[in-house]
């Protein structure tokens, strides 16, 4: 059984929810911008680690993607608020941007 397959993760992530949201932060050019000039700017000030957190990228995520979408999922119907959404893994790819 490959990941894909697995009922447990999706595409190396928590679970298919993770992964849309995930996928569109990464491969929205808006998006990933957004995301890099905030973890960017937040490293160069040294509050990259006290600053950016589950709550913080939650937030952000939403914002965003109010900005970009004009609404709170994914343009696949994937929503933000979905409590499914490990937003650990998401926090932790934000910050691999900087």
């Amino acid at each position: 059984m490959n990941e894909t397959e697995n009922s447990e993760t999706f595409n190396g992530w928590a679970n298919r929810q993770t992964w849309n949201i995930a996928l569109w932060i990464s491969n929205d050019e808006n998006l990933y911008r957004a995301a890099y000039k905030a973890v960017d700017l937040l490293k160069s000030r040294g509050i990259l680690s006290k600053t950016v957190n589950q709550e913080w990228t939650k937030a952000f995520v939403k914002v965003q993607f109010d900005m970009v979408f004009g609404v709170q999922e994914t343009p696949d119907g994937y929503g933000i608020n979905d409590p499914e959404i490990d937003w650990s893994a998401i926090t932790e790819m934000i910050k691999d941007f900087a």
